[in-house]
């Protein structure tokens, strides 16, 4: 049975889906948004919670940049655990979203029992930004790229008449370098939800630009698994993570070959067994960090 709750904090209303049985597993980002894209068949696997974080929570007062600092979001996450009850739980966080993951298990390893990361570069600065140019140059396809020139010339008009939605719009623009299916559709994934422009510009332009994560990386405790698409050319390709995969203490690396951007969506029955699978073996007490 599927729960729905608003948690009112610091002017923002939070909600949170929450369904399934088994081990608790937060997802940060949009419950709106993770709800739809996560099959309901992990939750045969798993005691789901789909949390806002203030880019998607609406609010009852001006947003500024420092409601985008990893800080505040991690702190908002752990008053939510406490207001939902859990305990020892794992955390998902796909694309942007494996940042603020990253940042909640350093802050607190004693909850976090395992961190799954999605279709996620080391950081989106300049130079993990170029491998991604430079991938999307060597290896796509020429109906691919016309798509996606096709798609982005647009993107500057559609800003122009709904600025509110920029990050929905930039994400819709890009469909052809995120998805295994160059032509596909993602506009309902985004229907009806809040955006904070100021946030999101500030979350992707700043602070993932910015994150350091070989530092980060050393400070994670817990087991992590990293599920990347093969065919996602919206951000630096899998080796991208070789050099800093040693600093974590115990990193599993998973490909998923028809996948894009997105792979609980486009390969849900792979995606589905990889991360219970991991679950089952990696995150056992007695490997518990």
């Amino acid at each position: 049975m599927q729960a729905y709750s608003v948690f009112q904090r610091d002017g923002f209303d939070f909600s949170v889906i929450s369904e399934g049985q088994g081990p608790d597993l937060v997802v940060i980002g949009s419950s709106t948004y993770y709800a739809r894209a996560i099959s309901k068949t992990l939750s045969q696997s798993f005691r789901l919670h789909f949390i806002d974080h203030r880019g998607f929570a609406p609010a009852n007062r001006p947003v500024s940049e420092e409601d985008a600092a990893l800080a505040v979001i991690s702190d908002d996450l752990e008053w939510l655990r406490g207001q939902l009850g859990l305990q020892r739980f794992l955390i998902l966080g796909h694309s942007g979203h494996g940042y603020m993951a990253i940042d909640y298990a350093t802050r607190y390893p004693e909850l976090v029992s395992g961190l799954v990361l999605v279709g996620l570069s080391p950081d989106l600065g300049a130079t993990h930004q170029a491998m991604t140019e430079a991938r999307f140059e060597a290896e796509a396809g020429a109906a691919r790229k016309a798509r996606f020139a096709q798609d982005i010339e647009q993107l500057g008009s559609m800003i122009e008449q709904d600025p509110d939605r920029k990050f929905a719009h930039i994400c819709c623009a890009l469909q052809a370098r995120r998805w295994a299916d160059p032509t596909y559709d993602e506009s309902w994934l985004w229907e009806g939800l809040t955006l904070h422009t100021p946030l999101f510009d500030q979350l992707w332009g700043q602070v993932f630009a910015t994150f350091d994560m070989a530092t980060k990386a050393q400070a994670v405790a817990c087991p992590t698994l990293l599920v990347m698409g093969t065919l996602d050319f919206s951000i630096a390709p899998i080796g991208s993570w070789d050099a800093v995969a040693e600093r974590f203490k115990s990193l599993t690396i998973k490909e998923l070959a028809q996948s894009g951007h997105t792979p609980m969506l486009e390969e849900p029955e792979a995606f589905n067994h990889v991360l219970t699978e991991w679950a089952q073996t990696a995150t056992q007490p007695s490997q518990s960090r």
